[in-house]
Order: structure tokens, then C-alpha cells, then sequence
């Protein structure tokens, strides 16, 4: 699954401080684009460890 997470801040900023870990799940890509002036939006896609037996993306994330 994929996430997209916008911000009030520049790309540079929200890279460092900005890290989105999904209990059962690891980052298979990770992007970040620029919107102008002090905003960002950072693009994760998740893919199922191994082994786990985690739930749903929706139960995980508790949408």
C-alpha cells in the first residue's frame, strides 16, 4: 500500500523529520516532491515483512 502525507514545510526539512514506520510492514520507495514555498509531500509505499502477521493496512494505520 501507499501513503501520501502533506506539510507546511520545505521537502528538505520534512525529510529529516518526517519518518512513517508501519508495525509489519517495511519502505519499498520513498519520495519526497516540493509544492513551492514551505510546502512538501512526502509519497511512502509499504510492503508486508516476511513472516508477518500483521493486520490490514486500514486496521495498522487504524483508518
Amino acid at each position: 500500500f501507499s501513503i501520501a502525507v502533506g506539510a507546511d514545510v520545505a521537502s528538505k526539512r520534512l525529510e529529516a523529520t518526517c519518518a512513517i514506520e508501519v508495525e509489519g510492514y517495511s519502505v519499498e520507495e520513498k519520495s519526497y516532491e516540493e509544492l513551492g514555498y514551505e510546502g512538501s509531500i512526502v509519497y511512502q509505499k509499504f510492503v508486508k515483512k516476511d513472516g508477518s502477521c500483521c493486520g490490514s493496512p486500514r486496521s495498522v494505520l487504524k483508518c
